[in-house]
């Protein structure tokens, strides 16, 4: 009788001590290390308009827009519209402009924009992202993402944004 308890005990035991080291390890593999983001961030991809790069402000850079794809019937009548916006700023992965023309933006929409920056001319695609309507004025402000930009637009796009942070940064000295 006396060994049928030593035997339980020693189950008993060897089973903690297992328990213990399988959630010592587990523990020890959830905790953050120096490489993980800070608790409670999310990855940019994962977060609704946020910022991937830097933007440069410009001063309102006229922009002709052409609405290209609405994806819900309601709104198709909309599709070639074209209208002026003007570029308030602008990175590599998008731009915020201003317009007096209201877009419903809950849709998923396809744009098309042609500027001139810096005697360079643009026409690139992007996917409206957000929308802001400005309480001091009528104009309605939106930001969007480029879709499917080229390697050489990109290329253009990034020399002319850094000369122009290279200006912005000297004046502000």
């Amino acid at each position: 009788m006396v060994y049928i308890v030593w035997a339980e005990a020693l189950i008993i035991v060897l089973f903690t001590v297992l328990l213990m080291k399988v959630l010592l390890k587990k523990k020890a593999a959830d905790a953050p290390t120096a490489a993980d983001p800070p608790a409670g961030s999310v990855p940019p991809s994962k977060q609704p308009y946020v910022k991937r790069s830097l933007r440069v402000d410009v001063p309102h850079i006229e922009s002709k827009i052409i609405i290209i794809d609405i994806d819900t019937k309601r709104f198709k009548a909309l599709n070639q519209k074209y209208f002026t916006g003007y570029i308030e700023n602008i990175s590599l992965t998008g731009l915020k402009f201003s317009s007096a023309y209201n877009i419903p933006i809950q849709e998923n929409i396809t744009i098309s924009l042609h500027f001139s920056l810096d005697d360079e001319d643009f026409t690139l695609q992007a996917r409206m992202a957000r929308k802001h309507e400005e309480l001091s004025s009528s104009d309605v402000v939106y930001g969007v993402e480029f879709i499917e930009i080229s390697e050489k637009n990109r290329e253009r796009l990034a020399r002319i944004l850094y000369q122009l942070q290279i200006v912005k940064n000297k004046q502000a000295l």
